[in-house]
């Protein structure tokens, strides 16, 4: 669960707490499973801790044309992939107070978050829209080892986005 799912005294805490009761899981026949002891393998929301709300939200909602879904105060959310996951912006010090840690990490954090498209030119093209959005180019598109063709690009905050085609068997954007 994630600590915009925890935290309370939000205004949009009934509203993160209502999109996570709708998702369900599926055994191989179509049936809801019903189990209350597996976690489910699925991400339902992704906040990132971001130094300043306005400049992140006009990266991702003005500059790469995403379209917000809610806002309350200091948050702002997004809807991803048809509805299925949330992605959210949150301000980073509040953040790591809500998770219980230092807000004074730096460098690199040990997460990415990829972005899958279905060609080579789609990759070039969606490191392009990023860089016209004021992200910053990490890594330019190149044939990976492991056999696809990726780069990376970062948004204000420094969070890393991975471009990418040639995966086997995950979801792409189009």
């Amino acid at each position: 669960m994630t600590p915009a799912a925890t935290h309370r005294g939000h205004p949009w805490q009934d509203r993160v707490q209502a999109f996570i009761a709708r998702s369900t899981r599926n055994d191989p026949d179509g049936r809801p499973v019903t189990r209350k002891d597996d976690m489910d393998a699925q991400v339902s929301i992704i906040t990132l801790g971001v130094r300043d709300v306005g400049r992140a939200k006009a990266f991702y909602a003005e500059r790469l044309g995403w379209p917000v879904h809610a806002e309350e105060g200091d948050w702002v959310c997004f809807m991803l992939g048809g509805g299925s996951t949330a992605f959210a912006l949150f301000p980073w010090d509040a953040l790591a107070e809500d998770a219980g840690v230092a807000a004074d990490g730096n460098g690199f954090r040990g997460v990415t978050l990829a972005y899958n498209v279905r060609t080579e030119d789609r990759v070039d093209e969606g490191l392009a829209e990023a860089e016209r959005a004021r992200g910053s180019i990490v890594k330019p598109a190149r044939r990976a080892e492991w056999g696809g063709y990726s780069g990376y690009f970062s948004d204000p905050d420094g969070h890393l986005w991975e471009v990418a085609t040639g995966a086997a068997k995950l979801p792409v954007a189009e």
